[in-house]
């Protein structure tokens, strides 16, 4: 540093080298308070100072200070890092916490608020430092100092402390592991703010910007300390909220800003919202304690029109990288550039690396801590390794010096043997515009060891879904990069120093169980019954995705080969993109066979008697019958028929769906007799058109109805359904609407537990008319196809009816084959194995010859 602090060599020393330099100069400016020089501060320090020797208190006594950020902290937070050891505490932590920290840095003495009762962590730690009192600044800096309330047990000579003398202990952010303890010295303090001067171009017309909490290291360091002791002043708002920006940057003046991303976020989002802009004096802005998102540092610089800076810099030797400054041109991606001798690249096998090679950053030189304190705070510091500081960060440095950064060692995540920077997870994320904040981290994983977790936090007002943000990154990321799921969260959990805390997340989400959908339509079940066999397992949800459930790129082809056989579909790769599941692929292959526009599909060709079968599958278009075609063992062709309800296009009915396929059936079959046959709502609609054909001549050999509703085909409903349906024209206005609607599958369902012999039934009844709810009410493609089966009553036919109800239904009175006998002279009935959904695929070589024998017989 320049002038008369360049031979300096303790904080105290610097400080008051200011004061005698340049006494009237402001020192900290605060929003309420107003103005302190460099002299009257330098005053007010060397009072405290004398509070604290007649203490007891020498440079070797530990000294905590619990409060929030403003006035009081940061001169209560100068005045001891110049007599004793600083060890800030977050006064925001749980009172347990609290206390349990007091254990562990056992203190000589503990400054705290002077308002109000003594906080019950102070009297519950006992008697053994010494206890101050804060008062408090009401209207100048004067009136800042300390009351003792309590003696100092342990006294200390009151000697002046030396360079190498430790001038604060922090606390490591713990975002990957354990924190540790930092000591710092006097040098590394003022070695950081020559530093400091000399990269940034800074002077004694400069203003920082202390809104950082002065308890955490980069707070205090950055953002209060070094700038004075550079011989700038420090603006001081009173509230350091993004909201206030405006005001405070108009009223303080300051020529640069240091926050985290986040908040930087957040003051894009209020100067957005300034219809004016604001006035500044900023000269440029550092980012600091996270990876900041291209997005982010553009729209601020666009805002602001001043540059916005990375840089590289750690607890354990402060700000160790110089971002480029104006003309230089920036340098997106980097964090500036390294000095000489003082940062290197170090290979696995401990060799120093060139140019261009990834390896972790090591570090060394007079801003470098003399070690951590790892767990006893007596103890002597350690972990350099001949002279330098493994930084457990991994980087590059290219040919012109300037660094980048690619993760952290310990925090890769080593998924099967494939090695994953969560910091390259992160930077894909935040591009997207949604995302404020985000997070990868570890996961155990019963296969691969680990698996890639993420979280985010969104920008107000978004709601985006994790399968968006999946789909978002699958460009930006290898295959093995990727997480199976985006938690979206309120907030990030926070470590001691407020960044994120990986080790928070991964054992948040750890054990966390995870609701599990089981495949339950015929689709489903069939991609499930592949993925058993392929990866030896039957526990597979619908969501899981299937390298996670232990597959693997060939199994993968495999599976996906043999789905795009049995459902005579193509599958892309930019189809299933960066989601592997059950239901993504269910949904993918819907969306394929949609896309088609067919209403009849050819199966099977042959030259004997046609069958038409109506698969009822109206969520996955029926591809299990591909399976059934083939199966078959009769010469005919095998026709599928999709299900086609849709009351946007006018089909609400089955029996308006059936006139949409009779035109096909007698295109593809123009004479001679014809199979029907269903799957469910399908049966009925086989019955419909079977109706339809015998009106016109067409015979009709069999109807086979699979697991198909046979209650209206009791005298009692085939009489009651035209009834009801009748009688509901006649109600008026919005209730007639909804009897019109919905009256009909109320009845059935009603019918259906009278069947069933509920005699519930009255209470069911009066609870639905107080609720207004019912399970046949909504609007749900399910219920549009029970609804058109409540309204369906089965016509007589000529032809037989084959009736087949899986094990599941066998007993259920609604499926009964008795009623058919109603509107057919020859009905036959046979079980299958299995429920409604797996009878026609885990047991459809049993369908199939069930099928074949009857309609021989």
């Amino acid at each position: 540093m320049h002038d008369s602090g360049s031979g300096a060599s303790t904080i105290g020393e610097v400080l008051a080298a200011r004061a005698a330099q340049n006494a009237d100069a402001p020192a900290i400016v605060h929003t309420r308070l107003g103005t302190v020089s460099f002299a009257a501060l330098n005053r007010q320090i060397e009072t405290i100072r004398g509070v604290l020797r007649s203490a007891g208190l020498g440079p070797t006594s530990r000294v905590g200070i619990a409060l929030q950020r403003g006035p009081e902290a940061a001169v209560l937070s100068l005045a001891i890092c110049s007599t004793a050891i600083l060890l800030p505490l977050n006064p925001n932590l749980a009172p347990a916490e609290l206390q349990e920290e007091l254990g562990r840095i056992r203190l000589d003495a503990l400054i705290v608020p002077g308002d109000g009762d003594l906080p019950g962590w102070v009297t519950a730690s006992g008697g053994d430092f010494g206890l101050f009192r804060a008062t408090s600044a009401q209207s100048s800096f004067e009136e800042i100092g300390l009351q003792a309330v309590r003696p100092v047990p342990r006294r200390h000579e009151p000697m002046a402390p030396t360079p190498q003398s430790w001038a604060a202990i922090f606390k490591t952010s713990g975002t990957t592991g354990k924190s540790k303890r930092v000591p710092v010295t006097h040098e590394n303090l003022v070695e950081m703010a020559r530093k400091m001067e000399r990269w940034l171009k800074l002077g004694p017309t400069d203003r920082a910007t202390c809104i950082m909490p002065i308890y955490y290291n980069a707070g205090f360091k950055a953002t209060l300390l070094v700038p004075l002791l550079i011989g700038c002043s420090v603006a001081m708002p009173e509230t350091a909220s993004a909201n206030d920006i405006d005001r405070w940057l108009t009223e303080l003046r300051p020529t640069w800003l240091t926050a985290a991303p986040a908040f930087l976020q957040a003051v894009i989002e209020r100067l957005k919202a300034l219809p004016d802009g604001v006035t500044h004096s900023l000269r440029f802005v550092l980012s600091t304690a996270s990876y900041l998102p291209e997005a982010t540092r553009a729209e601020l610089e666009r805002l602001l029109a001043v540059p916005v800076l990375e840089f590289y810099g750690l607890c354990e030797a402060g700000m160790m990288t110089a971002p480029p400054l104006p003309p230089e041109p920036g340098r997106p991606g980097s964090v500036g550039r390294i000095p000489e001798g003082e940062l290197a690249i170090r290979g696995d096998d401990g060799s120093l690396l060139g140019a261009g090679r990834t390896g972790q950053i090591v570090l060394r030189g007079p801003s470098v801590m003399p070690g951590y304190l790892f767990d006893d705070i007596d103890g002597t510091p350690s972990g350099l390794e001949e002279g330098w500081l493994p930084t457990g960060d991994l980087g590059t440095v290219d040919q012109q010096g300037f660094l980048t950064i690619a993760g952290r060692t310990k925090e890769i995540i080593n998924r099967g043997g494939e090695k994953i920077s969560p910091y390259e997870v992160e930077k894909a994320l935040l591009q997207h515009p949604s995302v404020r904040e985000a997070a990868a981290f570890a996961l155990p994983h019963p296969r691969l060891g680990e698996t890639v977790g993420a979280a985010v936090v969104l920008h107000a007002g978004v709601a985006t879904p994790s399968s968006e943000l999946l789909d978002f990154i699958y460009d930006r990321l290898a295959p093995f990069q990727m997480p199976r799921q985006v938690h979206v969260l309120d907030r990030m959990p926070l470590g001691p120093t407020g960044k994120i805390s990986r080790p928070k997340l991964s054992e948040t989400f750890k054990d966390r169980p995870e609701p599990v959908e089981w495949p339950v339509s015929p689709l489903e079940l069939q991609i499930a019954e592949i993925w058993h066999r392929l990866l030896k397992r039957t526990d597979i949800g619908v969501d899981e995705d299937f390298f996670e459930a232990g597959g693997d790129s060939l199994q993968a082809t495999e599976m996906l080969l043999e789905l795009e056989r049995i459902t005579h579909q193509t599958i892309a790769p930019s189809d299933v993109r960066a989601e592997l599941s059950i239901r993504h692929l269910s949904e993918v292959l819907a969306r394929s066979a949609e896309s088609k526009r067919e209403i009849m599909t050819l199966a099977k060709a042959g030259s004997g008697t046609p069958l038409f079968f109506f698969h009822g599958d109206f969520m996955g278009w029926g591809f299990y019958a591909f399976r059934l075609a083939e199966l078959l063992k009769s010469d005919g062709p095998v026709y599928l028929l999709h299900s086609i309800l849709d009351p946007a296009k006018g089909i609400e009915t089955l029996e308006q769906m059936a006139s949409r396929f009779l035109p096909l059936i007698k295109e593809a079959a123009p004479a001679g007799a014809i199979r029907l046959g269903g799957y469910c709502h399908g049966g009925l609609v086989a019955l419909q058109v079977a109706h339809e054909l015998e009106a016109v001549g067409r015979t009709v050999e069999s109807v086979v109805l699979v697991d198909s509703f046979s209650i209206n085909a009791r005298p009692v409903m085939r009489a009651l359904v035209p009834l009801a349906s009748f009688g509901s024209r006649f109600v008026p206005g919005a209730l007639g609407q909804r009897v019109r609607r919905s009256g009909l599958p109320t009845l059935w369902r009603m019918a259906t537990h009278i069947l069933h012999g509920d005699r519930m039934i009255a209470k069911r009844v009066v609870r639905t008319v107080k609720t207004g709810e019912s399970p046949v009410w909504d609007t749900s493609q399910r219920t549009i196809y029970y609804r058109a089966m409540s309204r369906f009553v089965p016509p007589r036919v000529r032809a037989d009816i084959v009736c087949l109800l899986c094990d599941e239904y066998a007993t259920k009175e609604e499926f009964a084959p008795g009623p058919w006998r109603n509107i057919s002279r020859t009905v036959r009935c046979e079980t299958l194995p299995g429920q409604h959904n797996t009878c026609i695929t885990t047991h459809v070589d049993v369908l199939a010859e069930r099928v074949d024998r009857l309609l021989a017989a």
